[in-house]
């Protein structure tokens, strides 16, 4: 006689090693229907949002040039967005702003510090690989590779143009005494 599992006899019941199976009419309810029209995208998300892009990119931007690291200012931003909301509502007396506006402003404060992320892990990396970077070309990325490192040419420092001296000249010879043409020596 075969031996059936537990679970198979009642597919909707919960075992050790299995959740309980979610019935049909459990349909999925989203937070805000979609027969509701609520404010989203309107000029004070915004402006909140690259506002506080702009302070937690600034300091994103000092982490990663003076530790190598940063934080992402996603959780934060979201938390100062509703912060500031509830004081503009209690301040000025304004209507209470929607979670669909609070994710406008979470969003655009957190693209506005990857942006500055990116930024400061990019732009050393071209310096060091020797891309002459100027004001238009820190604004556009370059187009084009130069033809050889700044190490390599002598163009940025004086140690790089030691080691690119020293690497045109010819292998060092031997420890040994050089011999002069026409002799010999003998032992």
């Amino acid at each position: 006689m075969p031996v059936t599992a537990p679970e198979s006899k009642h597919p909707h019941a919960a075992t050790v090693d299995r959740a309980p199976v979610a019935e049909a009419e459990d349909a999925h309810q989203p937070f805000i229907p979609a027969s509701q029209d609520i404010p989203e995208l309107t000029p004070v998300p915004l402006i909140v949002g690259a506002l506080l892009g702009i302070l937690f990119g600034a300091s994103s931007m000092y982490l990663v040039l003076k530790v190598g690291l940063t934080v992402s200012a996603s959780i934060p931003v979201a938390v100062l967005s509703i912060t500031i909301f509830r004081a503009f509502t209690k301040v000025f007396r304004v209507r209470r702003a929607t979670i669909l506006e609070n994710n406008i402003t979470q969003t655009t404060g957190s693209a506005g510090e990857s942006i500055a992320f990116g930024l400061g892990v990019t732009m050393p990396a071209l310096l060091i690989l020797g891309y002459d970077m100027e004001i238009s070309q820190l604004i556009v990325v370059p187009p084009r590779r130069p033809s050889s490192p700044a190490w390599a040419s002598g163009r940025s420092s004086r140690s790089a143009t030691r080691r690119s001296v020293s690497s045109r000249t010819s292998p060092r010879r031997s420890s040994a005494r050089p011999t002069t043409a026409g002799t010999s020596r003998s032992r």
